[in-house]
């Protein structure tokens, strides 16, 4: 069944030449018996001296359009878009199930706390747990972190993480930034993380995390996207110097990777002890659960500091809407005119109609409604008022 027409929509047609057929009209048609005293709709639209145009669609052209204007967004990557995460929670409930692979780290310990990042402990034989009865002895927590990670950043022929200084390890603590926050990628050269080891201020021991990024001209791009190493050092004053080992120490290597794309931070265990002292277990099958993991999330818990920021390509579509002076005076809202006779209700309209733009819809050439604009405050429109209006699309 065809859509009827309301009595204005049919004034538009007839003041076009194409009348409509009392059929087609919702309500009574108008016709000259039918108006009254008042002037209606279709009266003024065909009045010499009060030209308006009847509109319901003004086709865009191209001046009216500017398309696929890009542009680099970034915002603080935690709950609210905050830059900087000082306090950090786990789960209970989570230390019971999934917590032998990862914990989820929450910023808050109430219930409408949220996942910030996750932390895991992976190795890649299947070291740092023992034989736990909850666990079925066929799942090795720590060699399917190891291998999940293997498998999403590393080419296919290498096995093994390698860090700076060429340095292969076969355990890694990874953090995954959870992808609410992530947007479509971290920001490289701003983020920065602190560590601390020791529960007394006269032992403790703390590292300042960054990425290489703003030292690099050339990125290395991997499988997992680019990738830079993790390092030692402050956003505020940059990398530390290279810490140089002797002989009697064993080398640490790199503190670990940064993938920017993926949002995964992985690092270098034995460099963390180097510079914080050994807390990593290897667990056997007569002691508890190593939790590894749970001990370097502790650390992070004592240094109370990690801030971040996401990153995103926003594209833009950019419509200008230009409304002159004959258009859209009149408004097809059912308070406007006598549905009857198409007469207005307001009789200081007649000569002179006045209406108010509240809202834009985007269609495409079906008539098919795409997007709906809101403007802040209701738009004065009349015959000596015109209107340019800006709807800006973002995706």
């Amino acid at each position: 069944m065809a859509k009827r027409l309301t009595p204005i929509q049919a004034a538009t047609l007839e003041a076009a030449g194409v009348p409509a057929t009392p059929e087609q009209i919702d309500g009574t048609p108008i016709t000259p018996a039918a108006r009254g005293t008042s002037r209606s709709i279709q009266e003024i639209a065909a009045d010499p001296g009060v030209t308006t145009e009847m509109k319901v669609f003004t086709p865009f052209t191209a001046d009216d359009k500017v398309l696929n204007m890009s542009r680099r967004v970034t915002a603080g990557m935690w709950t609210g878009n905050t830059g900087s995460l000082y306090t950090f929670f786990t789960s209970s409930v989570q230390s019971a199930s999934s917590g032998y692979w990862y914990y989820d780290i929450y910023n808050s310990a109430a219930s409408t706390g949220e996942v910030q990042f996750a932390l895991a402990y992976g190795h890649k034989d299947g070291g740092g747990y023992p034989v736990i009865s909850a666990l079925n002895t066929s799942k090795e927590p720590t060699k399917a972190i190891y291998a999940q990670y293997r498998n999403i950043l590393l080419d296919p022929e290498d096995e093994t993480f390698s860090f700076a200084n060429s340095w292969d390890s076969d355990h890694i603590f990874v953090l995954n930034i959870q992808r609410s926050r992530l947007k479509q990628k971290m920001d490289a050269g701003n983020w920065e993380l602190h560590i601390v080891s020791g529960s007394s201020p006269a032992v403790q021991k703390t590292i300042k995390l960054i990425d290489d990024s703003g030292q690099k001209f050339d990125q290395a791009v991997s499988l997992g996207g680019r990738k830079y190493n993790v390092v030692s050092g402050s956003l505020n004053v940059g990398a530390a110097a290279t810490i140089k080992t002797t002989a009697a120490n064993e080398p640490a290597g790199g503190m670990g990777l940064f993938y920017p794309d993926r949002g995964f931070i992985v690092l270098n265990p034995h460099a963390l002890e180097y510079h914080l002292g050994r807390f990593i277990s290897s667990g056997s099958a007569t002691t508890a659960i190593a939790n590894n993991h749970g001990k370097l999330y502790k650390m992070i818990e004592s240094g109370s500091y990690f801030t971040a920021r996401n990153e995103e390509i926003v594209t833009s579509a950019h419509y200008f809407v230009r409304v002159k002076n004959k258009e859209y005076n009149l408004s097809n809202n059912p308070t406007y005119y006598t549905s009857s006779d198409g007469s207005l209700n307001v009789s200081t309209f007649i000569g002179d109609p006045h209406s108010y733009i509240t809202t834009i819809g985007l269609y495409n050439d079906s008539n098919e409604l795409l997007a709906v604009a809101k403007v802040s405050t209701p738009l004065l429109k009349s015959f000596d008022r015109e209107a340019l209006i800006k709807v800006k699309l973002d995706y």
